[in-house]
């Protein structure tokens, strides 16, 4: 079982203030798997437009976009989430409320 971060999409800016294509949103989710049962937290991060250099759209890879997300998003934000994903995998693993018929 291990956090994996994904990014589900980008939002980006055809041109603006002489910038053209650059990313200013990252949608992402952060899941962890045991088996079957997947926990599963997702959002969106605004980058703002970028100062000085940049990469443009075509040339952003996946592992980029998610180091720009974690980077908005700040290291607590990024534990809290990985936390509360860790925590929905045990409570989907040992629900405390269950439903059956105790008898045959």
């Amino acid at each position: 079982m291990a956090v994996v971060w994904k990014s589900l999409g980008t939002t980006y800016e055809k041109s603006l203030h002489s910038k053209t294509d650059f990313i200013t949103t990252v949608h992402w989710e952060c899941t962890e798997t045991d088996g079957d049962i997947q926990a599963r937290e997702y959002g969106a991060v605004g980058l703002g437009e970028p100062s000085g250099s940049y990469t443009p759209y075509a040339d952003v890879t996946e592992a980029q976009a998610l180091n720009w997300a974690k980077a908005a998003l700040g290291s607590d934000k990024v534990t809290e989430i990985e936390a509360a994903v860790a925590s929905q995998l045990i409570y989907l693993k040992n629900p405390p409320v269950k439903q059956g018929t105790p008898w045959s």
